[in-house]
């Protein structure tokens, strides 16, 4: 704690040569390096020079995931993002899916939603109520064809997920649905207390879990 807290000091006096803009945020941390962002751009600093800084990658980043061998990066595209590959230098670039809205890593796999929303129903004032669709896909970290893992029963239509992780078989996630009756919308998320669900991916068995 003593040694990230003396980086961030330092970090906060330095800006991106190439934009002049200061740093947002710290996107990974290993022994040698610390990657970081501007809300823009993706660069790292060795931990032993922070004044030098060496670009990965330029664009509209919205996510970033690094698992020691490689980064994974949501980017921004006109209509829709797209989920992006490279190694610790921010060469060798690969495409691994289109139109993707959310992800997580394991060891072997990537999980995501696509980046699509879905009409729940209306609101008292008649306003559409749209929410991210909550089909959970996965392919391999190193490519190839996505398949479907999960999506709600059809008597759980009025259901969605919020960001999510994957731990063995399971996920785990806040969600929502929708209360026909009232006509309101209730997130787990916004609530109080902790409350989510955990969801078996090979059974497709549903847990609810409140503290």
């Amino acid at each position: 704690n003593c040694t990230l807290s003396i980086i961030l000091k330092q970090i906060k006096t330095t800006k991106i040569k190439s934009l002049g803009s200061v740093i947002t945020g710290i996107s990974y941390v290993d022994n040698e390096r610390i990657y970081l962002s501007n809300g823009v751009d993706l660069y790292f600093c060795e931990l032993d020079n922070l004044e030098t800084d060496i670009h990965v990658y330029k664009g509209s980043i919205y996510d970033c995931i690094h698992d020691n061998d490689y980064i994974y990066m949501l980017i921004n595209n006109e209509n829709s993002k797209t989920l992006l590959r490279t190694d610790s230098e921010g060469n060798n670039s690969t495409i691994l899916s289109d139109n993707v809205g959310y992800f997580c890593l394991t060891d072997k796999h990537i999980y995501f939603r696509k980046d699509e929303k879905i009409t729940l129903g209306t609101t008292s004032k008649g306003e559409s109520i749209q929410v991210p669709d909550s089909k959970i896909y996965r392919l391999p970290k190193d490519g190839g064809e996505a398949e479907l893992v999960f999506e709600f029963p059809s008597d759980m239509s009025n259901y969605f997920l919020s960001y999510f992780l994957v731990d063995g078989n399971y996920l785990y996630c806040p969600y929502g649905y929708y209360d026909a009756e009232n006509s309101d919308l209730y997130e787990s998320f916004s609530s109080k207390e902790l409350d989510f669900l955990r969801i078996n991916l090979l059974t497709q068995e549903l847990y609810y879990i409140e503290y």
